[in-house]
């Protein structure tokens, strides 16, 4: 169905031969393709505890699914040595407490997914669905910012495994860039200049930086560089020589192109991030899209696909 997209179910076994999809309709029946929809559980609603319960999950009616899928991404595929920790979002426009609005992202409203994926092929290597900001479950890095938790959470599988793990400026800080770094871990990417624990310069205003100079200071092991492209690009690196550049061509308004300076650190954060971007791309190209009254049929849909 992914392949073969039809603007509703039922049309994979129509009579018409220009819609009856044979791989479809010669596996089972209309009739029995509602009922097992209609019948479709991932867990026993039986021993699902109460919302006041301190076990609570708010996922507990696809959480065997997620955890399964985890185990086995794991187990069948070993990403490469760039990792990248970004979100996805899920369209949907039901009624539910985990809809989040994202409004600088091309799916606004729906499901938030944190996702951890290898940045040079998009597989999706660890995920948990977002469901708020207090989660018992997790008490390891209880004393973390939520973005912090995120990173943590995703990357345990590969702690000690000396991998790079990129990402953007809503999960970088300064103290997790450490935490990662002690957990055998190197890390990259672009940082709000006022976060805690930076040098003053990268949240300056003043352009005391020409076209294609830069800056940066070195502290536990954490590298912040600041670099004026267009406009100032800021990012932090514990596996990057600040030191080290490379030149790259711009375009001038004339149509003429120079050669400028960059932080190596910079060019190989735009080579490696957009992972999990990658994978959106290609999840979008076999989608499922099917209309539910429950609000997790949804988020099941998109894992099998």
């Amino acid at each position: 169905m992914g392949i073969h997209q039809l603007p509703e179910a039922a049309s994979y076994w129509s009579s018409d031969p220009y819609v009856n999809v044979n791989a479809v309709s010669n596996v089972m029946t209309l009739g029995c393709y509602k009922k097992i929809i209609e019948n479709l559980h991932c867990n026993d609603n039986l021993f699902q505890p109460a919302t006041n319960d301190p076990g609570y999950d708010k996922l507990y009616k696809i959480r065997p699914l997620i955890s399964a899928l985890n185990k086995n991404c794991l187990k069948v595929y070993h990403p490469s040595t760039s990792l990248a920790v970004d979100e996805s979002m899920v369209a949907f426009k039901g009624r539910t407490s985990l809809k989040q609005y994202m409004l600088m992202k091309p799916v606004k409203r729906g499901y938030k997914i944190w996702c951890l994926a290898d940045a040079n092929t998009g597989f999706i290597s660890n995920f948990d669905v977002y469901t708020g900001k207090s989660v018992a479950s997790r008490q390891e890095f209880k004393d973390c910012q939520m973005c912090e938790r995120v990173v943590l959470e995703l990357c345990k599988p590969f702690f000690n495994s000396n991998r790079n793990a990129i990402f953007d400026n809503f999960f970088s800080t300064f103290r997790l860039m450490k935490e990662l770094r002690k957990r055998g871990l190197y890390s990259c990417g672009t940082v709000r200049g006022n976060r805690k624990g930076l040098p003053p310069f990268l949240a300056s205003k003043s352009p005391s930086l020409n076209h294609g100079e830069f800056t940066f200071a070195v502290k536990s092991g954490v590298a912040a560089v600041k670099w004026h492209d267009s406009k100032a690009v800021c990012l932090i690196s514990t596996a990057h020589n600040p030191k080290d550049v490379v030149f790259i061509k711009r375009k001038l308004k004339d149509g003429s192109t120079i050669s400028i300076s960059c932080p190596e650190v910079v060019h190989a954060y735009n080579s490696t991030t957009g992972g999990v971007d990658r994978f959106d791309q290609l999840q979008e190209r076999y989608m499922v899209g099917r209309q539910s009254v429950k609000w997790w049929h949804r988020l099941f849909i998109v894992l099998l696909t």
